[in-house]
């Protein structure tokens, strides 16, 4: 029987990002997968001009409805929330269903500086939400955030890497991955420390110096099918690794005269036999 992942993200109407990235990769992986969007956006946010619409009541509504129905999951993967009032459904959803996996990608910050909408009690509901989480995916930013540390180097060491995971480890004694870690000698990588094995695993990549919309969503994905395979934390990065590496090279050969198309995100559906 096919494993049931819900999905909570934002589902953009213009864009091949959050939902509309992760449900193909998923569904073509062999799971039931079920989208909860957490907003309605326009478009990406890179175009500078949007519209969001907040559906918190629709996202309460709908997980009170699969209670009473007797819904459940095997896995909850979370992404863009909006609010703190979403991360706090979303926590004592986890707690009423602790059997079900919680992958938690806590999108509030990138580059040293939150995202605009983004505030301090935001910052404390994610910490929350980590708490509960069987795998959290921050970026470097994100993860000084949730350990209480401040934004003011982007660069990191092994040692400052270690003060950030035992911080992370006193909130959640399960895995962990931090993504974009920038090392002083330029040499970009990924943490991660795999609770299952005990083991911490640092896997170096080629920084790719262009930005598309949505990797982390599709990087998400990739690992929450890995987890799920009970494949290795480390195995379930390298592949997301070589995967979004993978799919921006093809997509910068694509659309190289046409930069704005990167602000739509990644292709994906007919690559998922190249990379899957």
């Amino acid at each position: 029987m096919s494993k049931k992942i819900l999905l909570i993200n934002d589902m953009p109407s213009y864009g091949k990002v959050a939902l509309s990235a992760m449900m193909p990769i998923l569904s073509y992986c062999g799971y039931e997968v079920y989208g909860l969007p957490s907003g309605l956006i326009s478009n990406t946010l890179d175009y500078g001009k949007y519209v969001i619409e907040d559906t918190t009541a629709y996202l309460e509504k709908s997980i009170k409805v699969y209670n009473d129905l007797g819904f459940s999951f095997d896995c909850l993967c979370t992404g863009f929330l909006l609010n703190e009032r979403q991360v706090s459904i979303i926590t004592d959803y986890k707690k009423l269903n602790p059997q079900m996996k919680l992958i938690v990608d806590p999108i509030m910050a990138d580059d040293g500086k939150l995202y605009n909408g983004m505030d301090e009690q935001t910052v404390k509901r994610f910490q929350q939400l980590c708490e509960v989480a069987d795998l959290m995916i921050p970026n470097y930013s994100e993860s000084l955030l949730i350990s209480e540390l401040p934004l003011d180097n982007m660069t990191c060491t092994n040692t400052q890497l270690q003060m950030i995971f035992e911080r992370l480890r006193k909130r959640n004694a399960r895995s962990i991955v931090i993504t974009s870690c920038m090392q002083e000698n330029g040499q970009y990588g990924v943490y991660g420390y795999d609770h299952i094995l005990d083991e911490q695993f640092f896997c170096p990549y080629e920084h790719i110096n262009i930005r598309f919309a949505g990797t982390g969503d599709i990087f998400s994905a990739i690992i929450t099918d890995g987890m799920m395979k009970g494949n290795t934390l480390k195995k379930a990065v390298l592949k997301a690794i070589d995967a979004v590496s993978s799919l921006i090279y093809i997509n910068m050969l694509q659309d190289a005269s046409v930069p704005t198309n990167h602000f739509k995100g990644l292709k994906i559906e007919q690559f998922l036999k190249d990379i899957i």
